[in-house]
């Protein structure tokens, strides 16, 4: 109990007096309000909070008999439990691409894959998605609105979505292209894929790290989606190694392109 206190003093405290800066801009008077850096992470603190709970039970979850599910799965739960508040606004670059659309936001249903817990949610929310359209999945789930579900086996009829949104999560699959054309499957014609790939060809955590981004955007080509978005950051990241992080926009064929 004292740690989880201490987490959210400290979230408090940066919330007043350092808070995270916004990534891109976002629309509507009273989505932008929330934008602002310390509404943000207010709302962002007492969102989570609210859902605490999922965050806390996390420590008795079970992974499953699937090996490597089960070794994202205790990475990424240990991450969730550790940090217990999360402030980052990373996902926002992933969300102004999606934002690239020529049609409003609000009226596309949207998948989120592998959010941890619901800051994501309100991120996608502040960047035009209507909230009663936002859906995710994950391996754990700390929100009634992120379902278990592995996302080699996406449990949704074709054309689902409109828009699947993954930060980061791509590098967790043990088969990338199958996780695409599941993808590819579930977005409605027109449909857009926003996701990040983080290529660190020195990693020896999980296999898809070392997935360069040319395979990626390979398998996006055979599961009939086009590039239509892709930005690379070269970096070194937490761990002193090199990181090619891809920011990538794809979008499935209209009736109309097909036909």
């Amino acid at each position: 109990m004292r740690k989880i206190f201490n987490a959210i003093v400290l979230h408090l405290a940066k919330a007043i007096f350092s808070p995270a800066a916004p990534a891109v801009p976002v629309p509507s008077p009273l989505r932008y309000l929330v934008s602002q850096r310390r509404i943000f992470d207010l709302v962002s603190l007492v969102m989570q909070v609210r859902w605490l709970g999922g965050v806390r039970q996390l420590a008795t979850a079970e992974p499953g008999s699937d090996p490597h599910l089960a070794a994202v799965h205790n990475y990424n739960a240990g991450v969730t439990a550790g940090k217990i508040i999360t402030s980052t606004r990373r996902p926002e670059t992933i969300y102004r691409i999606a934002g690239l659309l020529a049609r409003p936001l609000g009226r596309d249903r949207l998948l989120i894959v592998g959010p941890r817990n619901v800051q994501e949610l309100l991120v996608a929310w502040i960047h035009g998605f209507a909230w009663r359209n936002v859906e995710a999945i994950d391996l754990y789930s700390t929100h009634p609105r992120i379902r278990t579900m592995d996302m080699h086996r996406l449990e949704y009829p074709d054309g689902s979505f409109g828009v699947v949104t993954m930060v980061n999560t791509l590098g967790y699959a043990s088969d990338i292209p199958a996780v695409v054309a599941g993808v590819a499957r579930i977005l409605s014609p027109g449909g857009r894929f926003c996701f990040s790939h983080a290529h660190v060809p020195q990693s020896d955590t999980f296999a898809g790290d070392l997935v360069p981004i040319k395979t990626v955007l390979n398998a996006c080509r055979q599961a009939g989606l086009r590039t239509y978005f892709h930005q690379i950051e070269d970096k070194t990241n937490s761990r002193g190694l090199r990181q090619l992080s891809h920011y990538v926009g794809v979008e499935k064929a209209t009736e109309a392109t097909i036909s």
